[in-house]
């Protein structure tokens, strides 16, 4: 996907309206949780195509979930020593 398309960020999905955080300026966006690619959910990372549809940025998403894996542990193993 280019760099120059529209991203976001699902944050939430509540019955079937899904809330999208702009990567550009944090805006939000809601669209019915039927325009989103199949699999994407919250967190998961997304474009606004050149067709108008949304298309799961998949290498991002999984990068940020590997990140947040690892800093939950952390904070995780930290709790320990101090708990």
């Amino acid at each position: 996907m280019s760099s120059n398309r529209a991203r976001f960020t699902v944050d939430r999905v509540e019955a079937q309206i899904a809330v999208l955080i702009s990567e550009s300026d944090r805006s939000n966006r809601t669209v019915r949780v039927a325009e989103l690619p199949p699999g994407a959910g919250e967190g998961s990372v997304i474009e606004l195509g050149d067709d108008g549809r949304y298309h799961i940025d998949e290498e991002e998403t999984e990068r940020r979930r590997e990140r947040a894996k690892s800093r939950l542990e952390r904070l995780r193993r930290r709790s320990r020593r101090f708990g």
